[in-house]
């Protein structure tokens, strides 16, 4: 594992903007866009949230979702995750990026899909993306996700998009994808 020696907010040096595959859309989050906060409050219901951390549960109204929204934007990126066909907001994608002192780079992520989208294959498509597009940056080396022991749709997930168990801390499985 690359030693951690800054992790840098992307903003204006974002990884990418947008990301298009056959059922998705991928772009970053527009926090000022009244639907996106709707969505959000929508997405983080009792299910989708259960094998997160305390602080990411019981978001229960617009003014939780918005500080909630901006608390995961100033450790990192944040993706709002569409529905190609329809615009229905169906997840969010969150992105850390860690660079070493030889200047590659790890990327964390973390991942929301709507439980009506669970089963779907939507993970799977939006990993798989997110891989690929990935791929072509220069620097990147490695990304790691971490995960519940009891989330198995998730350890299916990325272990299907070539993941592997890397290590356990606590109560959480972190799988690595080397390129």
């Amino acid at each position: 594992m690359p030693i951690t020696v800054a992790l840098e907010f992307f903003g204006e040096n974002a990884l990418f903007e947008h990301i298009s595959s056959d059922r998705l859309d991928i772009r970053r989050i527009d926090i000022y866009d009244s639907k996106v906060i709707d969505g959000v409050l929508e997405l983080l219901s009792v299910n989708v949230t259960m094998h997160l951390p305390y602080d990411w549960q019981d978001i229960d109204d617009i003014y939780k979702a918005k500080s909630w929204l901006e608390k995961r934007l100033v450790e990192g990126d944040v993706f709002s995750i569409y529905l190609t066909h329809s615009g229905e907001l169906i997840g969010l994608l969150f992105l850390y990026k860690f660079e070493n002192k030889s200047e590659e780079c790890q990327v964390r992520v973390g991942y929301l899909i709507s439980e009506n989208y669970w089963g779907k294959g939507v993970g799977s498509e939006l990993i798989c993306s997110l891989l690929y597009e990935l791929s072509k940056i220069h620097g990147v080396v490695s990304v790691v996700g971490g995960v519940s022991p009891d989330n198995i749709g998730s350890i299916k997930v990325l272990t299907k998009n070539g993941f592997q168990l890397m290590e356990r801390v606590n109560d959480t499985e972190f799988y690595q994808y080397k390129f």
